[in-house]
Parts: structure tokens; C-alpha cells; sequence
């Protein structure tokens, strides 16, 4: 019963979002996001609306 609880403490502390492994995770998930907004709007606009994006 006591490997069990300091098993689950260790795993809520590393998913803590100010602890350096959240830091980081944060920031690479942010990244990414910005990675894919700037992918999207480098398409070309045929592309954009072949795939469902609103015309002007």
C-alpha cells in the first residue's frame, strides 16, 4: 500500500504545470501550435478551400 501512494505522488507532482518537466511541456506544446498555425496559413487559398475553409 505505501509503493502505491508514493507512486501516485510522484506521478501528480511531475504533471504539476510549475514544476520544470510542465515548463517544458508547456513550451513545446505552445510551439507546436504555433508550428501548425503558420503551416496553415502558408497553404495556398485553393488548398484552405478544398479542405473547408470559408471563402472571402
Amino acid at each position: 500500500m505505501h509503493a502505491t501512494t508514493s507512486g501516485t505522488a510522484f506521478a501528480d507532482q511531475n504533471t504539476h504545470p510549475f514544476t520544470t518537466t510542465g515548463l517544458i511541456a508547456t513550451i513545446v506544446g505552445k510551439w507546436r501550435e504555433y508550428r501548425m498555425i503558420r503551416e496553415l496559413e502558408s497553404m495556398p487559398y485553393t488548398v484552405m478551400k478544398d479542405i473547408g475553409f470559408r471563402s472571402e
